[in-house]
């Protein structure tokens, strides 16, 4: 990693859709946050489409972590995993009730060049 700080300046930035770094070396880490909201009692289930904050050339990893807000029986997966953003879906055990939220955040590690 220190080779990386040294070898050339990075480029960072943020926007509405998250945060990202870009490495000299063509790395890129990319993290934002998603909620979704609630409209019905007794929710064991939903989705939210994410956008990425800039389009990497490839996708190695992405990864999710719930954010204890109303439940940590919130389990996160991903699909629909495209260059432009994915799909994120949450499966509850417990059901989450109108006025809460599931909430997560993302990361993606891959390559911008």
């Amino acid at each position: 990693m220190l080779a990386l700080l040294t070898e050339g300046s990075f480029e960072s930035g943020r926007n509405d859709y998250g945060a990202y770094i870009k490495f000299p070396d063509g790395t890129l880490i990319m993290c934002g946050s998603v909620k979704i909201n609630v409209t019905e009692n007794n929710t064991y289930s939903g989705s939210a489409t994410v956008k990425y904050p800039m389009s990497p050339s490839i996708i190695h990893y992405i990864g999710v972590t719930n954010i204890y807000t109303y439940s940590p029986a919130n389990i996160w997966s991903t699909a629909s995993r495209e260059l432009s953003g994915c799909k994120l879906y949450f499966n509850n055990r417990v059901g989450l009730n109108t006025g809460q939220s599931a909430d997560a955040n993302w990361f993606l590690i891959g390559r911008w060049k």
